[in-house]
């Protein structure tokens, strides 16, 4: 597990989450055998002043989290 720091609206919230790195596929003779997966990550928690309060969160604001922390990694 890894940990984020975001900074929200003058809030830090430590954001603990799995990272799943980009995997490409076997090719064979220029063929692909299997899909591509882009890089993700699936966020476990969200802590604010110690109190996990990853359900209260906003989808919205969970994606822009999501796009931060690849955008960095």
């Amino acid at each position: 597990m890894s940990h984020y720091l975001y900074k929200s609206e003058g809030r830090d919230l430590m954001v603990n989450f799995d990272y799943v790195p980009e995997d490409i596929s076997l090719r064979i003779n220029g063929i692909q055998a299997e899909p591509d997966y882009r890089a993700s990550i699936e966020i476990e928690s969200v802590y604010f002043k110690g109190e996990d309060i990853f359900d209260l969160l906003d989808p919205a604001l969970i994606e822009l989290i999501e796009n931060e922390i690849l955008g960095s990694a």
